[in-house]
């Protein structure tokens, strides 16, 4: 149950979710590919999103997220997204943290209204969905990499396993 996780720092509480869900699911797997030869890795994560100094998780309601894609055309929103690389013969693990942000304009109500019909926000921290062609005509830029801002950052995933595969210090 991720909701009974909670920090104060965007930081914290994905790492804390990324090491969470490898340990839910780390023994699983390691009975799984037992038969592997090598190594068996297993990639975790979490992201939120970050908007005027909260904390914001998957929409739970039309209203909910029709207040946040609002209000990032006053301010933008920011996204929080971990990376936890597992050894499942080790319990090694190696982590990363990578942060974006988006500047949107202005989200006419009749776009807002199609995002909340399609409901696939609700499935995305924030509501946030820069990949939907409805949501691409509003934002004006990107600081960080959209793959960062769509929930797995591949610099970092490529960061962790190069760690991994030279044995570097784990978390």
């Amino acid at each position: 149950d991720e909701k009974a996780i909670r920090c104060k720092s965007a930081h914290d509480l994905v790492l804390k979710l990324g090491h969470a869900k490898a340990d839910a699911v780390e023994k699983e797997v390691a009975s799984k590919h037992h038969h592997v030869k090598g190594r068996v890795f297993l990639i975790t994560g979490d992201q939120v999103v970050v908007h005027e100094g909260r904390i914001l998780e998957k929409p739970e309601s039309d209203e909910e997220a029709r207040a946040f894609i609002k209000g990032y055309s006053r301010s933008p929103p920011q996204t929080v997204g971990s990376v936890v690389l597992t050894d499942v013969r080790s319990g090694r693990r190696w982590a990363r943290v990578d942060t974006a942000k988006m500047f949107y304009r202005e989200i006419p109500d009749q776009i807002i209204d199609k995002l909340i019909e399609e409901g696939k926000i609700f499935h995305s921290a924030g509501g946030l969905r820069v990949e939907d062609p409805l949501v691409s005509p509003y934002i004006i830029s990107i600081e960080g990499t959209k793959d960062s801002i769509m929930g797995l950052c591949k610099a970092d995933v490529k960061f962790v396993l190069r760690e991994a595969l030279h044995n570097e210090k784990a978390v």
